[in-house]
């Protein structure tokens, strides 16, 4: 039998080789504006990033009131507008 060694490359791109900011705020905002919550702004958004939609939903809008439906809003939202602004950081 003959193996195949497999390589893989992973970039974490969100923050790391992209700024999406602005596209994380434009989304989280569009939610917040469903849900009756206050709007974020981008200096915040860039101190909640990290660690999934999840948990950047819990941390702007509060875990206790985080719901599922909320989680697939955002990523709906994030969809249309994750290329809005978002772009390579200089040197990339």
């Amino acid at each position: 039998m003959i193996s195949l060694g497999h390589k893989f490359l992973l970039f974490d791109l969100d923050g790391t080789l992209v700024d999406s900011a602005s596209d994380l705020t434009t989304s989280l905002n569009l939610l917040a504006d469903e849900l009756g919550h206050a709007r974020l702004t981008t200096d915040y958004v860039r101190t909640i990033v990290g660690d999934g939609a999840t948990k950047l939903i819990k941390r702007a809008f509060g875990e206790e009131n985080f719901r599922r439906e909320q989680l697939f809003r955002f990523l709906e939202i994030y969809g249309v507008h994750l290329l809005d602004q978002t772009c390579c950081y200089p040197g990339i």
